[in-house]
């Protein structure tokens, strides 16, 4: 097997201006519909220092990459890529997912992994002894193991909660009536707003973020339905969720 460094798609690395906090990473599990899997090590919210694409069921490099990139002493010399670069360039280059967290202490040496659904567990190298948490020196060699399971568990649930909501292609039509309601307010229509044209709705834009702003939430929470393998619920799903991201901007733009 090739060395694991090799499956690290960050090419390009910026040196930080100042002293980055490392103790803490956001991982981030990137699920697409084909099985295809994205694993995205953060770290300090700015900075971006692993990514890689494999498959859901490649077992033993995920298990490899996932100790390496939690590993305590990780080498960050080497630098970091922007974290806003690569949102742009991978969302142009792979497309669009669904998204798990996975927070790393490193103090703690501690592992949470965090699902939409609320459901939360940790796994660590820690244990009590007298009352006092014990953590031993070096790395976990189970972190991998753990988390492998992690991502295939999610992976087949969000498969089986997909087939739930589609409802037999009641969940596509109503997918559809959204995107009618948003038609019929005058989306995508160009309008004045204070000596200022915008395009959006022919009404108050600041009302109607306000009036569809529960249905973004409820969009928002959908998001696992992009691991469907009904591809035009995908893309109409992505539709609707870029026309209420439209309206947002709009409204951002007048409020701020």
């Amino acid at each position: 097997m090739k060395d694991i460094k090799a499956y690290n798609k960050i090419k390009k690395f910026e040196k930080p201006n100042y002293k980055v906090n490392t103790s803490t990473r956001d991982i981030v599990v990137s699920f697409f519909h084909d099985g295809k899997l994205g694993i995205t090590a953060y770290v300090d919210n700015n900075y971006i220092y692993w990514h890689s694409v494999t498959t859901v069921k490649n077992d033993k490099i995920n298990t490899e990459i996932f100790n390496h990139i939690c590993n305590k002493d990780y080498d960050f010399s080497m630098g970091y890529g922007s974290s806003y670069d690569y949102k742009q360039s991978y969302k142009k280059v792979i497309g669009n997912h669904y998204e798990v967290h996975f927070d790393l202490n490193i103090e703690k040496m501690e592992v949470t992994s965090l699902s939409a659904e609320g459901y939360s567990h940790k796994y660590s190298d820690s244990w009590v002894h007298n009352g006092d948490v014990i953590i031993p020196p070096g790395n976990s060699s189970n972190w991998g193991k753990f988390f492998v399971n992690d991502i295939r568990s999610i992976f087949n649930f969000t498969k089986e909660k997909c087939k739930f909501r589609e409802l037999d292609g009641k969940y596509l039509q109503t997918l559809k009536h959204y995107r009618r309601m948003l038609t019929e307010a005058g989306y995508d229509n160009e309008f004045e707003y204070e000596g200022k044209t915008y395009r959006g709705y022919t009404s108050d834009p600041v009302e109607i973020y306000h009036k569809f702003n529960p249905l973004s939430k409820i969009i928002n929470e959908e998001s696992y339905i992009l691991c469907s393998d009904n591809e035009e619920i995908r893309e109409t799903y992505l539709n609707l969720k870029n026309d209420l991201y439209s309206i947002y901007c709009t409204y951002m733009s007048i409020v701020r």
